[in-house]
This record gives C-alpha cells, sequence and structure tokens, in this order.
C-alpha cells in the first residue's frame, strides 16, 4: 500500500499540532480525535460563488477522524508552519533531498 505522507512528516504534523495546543477529544461524542488521514485535503478557493474555477489560490490541510464516531476535522497547514516542511522532496531511499 502507498504511504502518502512519510512516518517522519506524520510525526512532524502532530508534533506541531500538539504545540498549537490542539484538543484530541471529539466535539461530537467525546470519543478521541486519534487517527491522522494518510494524505492531504486541498480546497480550491473561488472567487465566485456562481463559477467553478480550477487552479489559482488553495488551502491545504491534514484530516484527523475520530475513532468512535467518525467525525472529521480539518487543520490547514499554513498557520502551523508546515508547508515548507511538507513540501520537501523525498527521495527513492525516503531521505530528504
Amino acid at each position: 500500500m502507498t504511504q502518502y505522507i512519510p512516518k517522519h512528516k506524520k510525526k512532524a504534523i502532530v508534533n506541531r499540532l500538539m504545540q498549537a495546543g490542539i484538543q484530541t477529544m471529539c466535539p461530537m461524542c467525546g470519543g478521541e480525535l486519534n487517527t491522522l488521514i494518510d494524505g492531504y485535503v486541498v480546497t480550491i478557493l473561488q472567487p465566485h460563488i456562481n463559477k467553478y474555477q480550477l487552479g489559482g489560490k488553495t488551502l491545504p490541510a491534514v484530516v484527523m477522524v475520530c475513532g468512535k464516531c467518525g467525525y472529521i476535522r480539518q487543520h490547514a497547514l499554513g498557520p502551523l508552519k508546515l508547508l515548507d516542511i511538507l513540501q520537501e522532496k523525498e527521495g527513492e531511499n525516503g531521505k530528504t533531498e
């Protein structure tokens, strides 16, 4: 199975979320938001409400999921200062280039 986010980058994401003081309790059921989805979510920002445009500004985020009820929470990467770290290119051996 392909791993979209390498382990060292997942660790950096979780560390940054903890530093930001996020609460891991699910606001819906009281369970634990304990799963970091292996991939990124990118919302495309639109300049007009009635037209869909590809390209332009985006809002990249990571997603956490509650292990009990499935509640989904997104965290934008920009405010967490993670964009530079996560955009580093990986070589074939898993090392950062």
